[in-house]
């Protein structure tokens, strides 16, 4: 075998074991990040168990109560909320962000969708 292959076979051994270093320290980082993760997903499949084995009241069910308690009519309060955004809603082709309503609360407006109040 003569001196010069040997020199790069001898390089390339250390180059490949270099390699090698930084790939096990990147797998030791992403098992260490994998198995924060994982911890994390565990406690909110928990949280959730949890929530679920005690009662609740639907936001439906909350909606119906204030229809009838409150004789709230949803399509007149549907109208109200158009009314307040529609104009500004409409010059900017309804796109997704946050609307003013002209009396301190914002509606948020998704796929052409108002989705909430804040």
């Amino acid at each position: 075998m003569n001196a010069h292959k040997l020199k790069s076979l001898e390089t390339e051994i250390t180059s490949v074991t270099d390699e090698m270093k930084l790939a096990k320290m990147t797998m030791t980082e992403a098992t260490a990040a994998y198995s924060k993760l994982k911890l994390r997903h565990d406690s909110l499949i928990q949280q959730v168990g949890d929530l679920k084995k005690e009662p609740i009241v639907s936001e439906h069910a909350m909606l119906r109560y204030l229809e009838k308690q409150f004789s709230l009519n949803p399509a007149e309060i549907q109208d109200r909320i158009f009314d307040k955004v529609r104009d500004l809603c409409e010059k900017l082709d309804w796109c997704d962000g946050s609307y003013p309503m002209g009396d301190g609360h914002k509606a948020i407006v998704k796929n052409k969708t108002i989705v909430t109040i804040k």
